[in-house]
């Protein structure tokens, strides 16, 4: 099962805050052992240790903070983030989600374990997608797919569209098979949904 995404993150605390770190215990080493340079060095790195701390723990205010905009479907492991869309009940986002899954999985075996064990899948509901051509895809569309991973937008016209009407299983089986045949060509995504009565 997917654990949802967390604010902390070992890989930011070692990148970021890491040579904080390191930098705060060269100062303290060097005052331990009486540092006889130039005066300043010491309140210099006392400086840079706070200062990579600081970025640290400002990237980890701002992820906590976008986080909490989002909803987590634990199901299948969905972060939904919705602007103004009235999202559905965990029960329908599910059926939904396993409808898609059941009309792939004839043609990829494996799209229940890309949806349900892959990475985190992340969706954000945005209106105005197709209204005007200042998104991911340079043009108006109805939802689109992040090539190469498992983010997708959908579009919406009302917060009270239907989940169903919108364009989210559309996207998620650009993801299913996407990540099925390393292939992420729209055209060749679409082809193949017409062909087989996916669109």
């Amino acid at each position: 099962m997917k654990k949802k995404p967390f604010w902390f993150r070992t890989i930011d605390l070692v990148t970021m805050a890491g040579p904080g770190f390191v930098t705060a215990g060269l100062t303290i080493y060097a005052m331990v052992h009486g540092y006889e340079g130039p005066k300043q060095a010491i309140p210099l790195l006392w400086v840079v240790t706070v200062a990579f701390i600081g970025v640290w723990f400002r990237f980890c205010q701002a992820r906590k903070d976008d986080l909490a905009t989002f909803t987590w479907y634990p199901t299948y492991g969905f972060m939904v983030k919705p602007e103004n869309y009235i999202l559905p009940s965990p029960a329908d986002m599910d059926a939904l989600i396993k409808k898609t899954i059941d009309a792939w999985t004839p043609y990829f075996p494996q799209a229940g374990s890309i949806v349900a064990d892959g990475d985190v899948i992340w969706a954000w509901f945005l209106k105005g997608l197709n209204e005007n051509d200042q998104n991911r895809a340079h043009q108006k569309v109805k939802g689109l797919t992040i090539g190469y991973s498992t983010m997708m937008e959908i579009d919406y016209d009302t917060p009270t569209d239907p989940l169903d009407k919108t364009a989210f299983a559309h996207e998620l089986g650009h993801i299913i098979m996407g990540n099925a045949t390393g292939k992420w060509d729209e055209a060749v995504h679409h082809a193949f949904m017409r062909e087989h009565g996916l669109l």
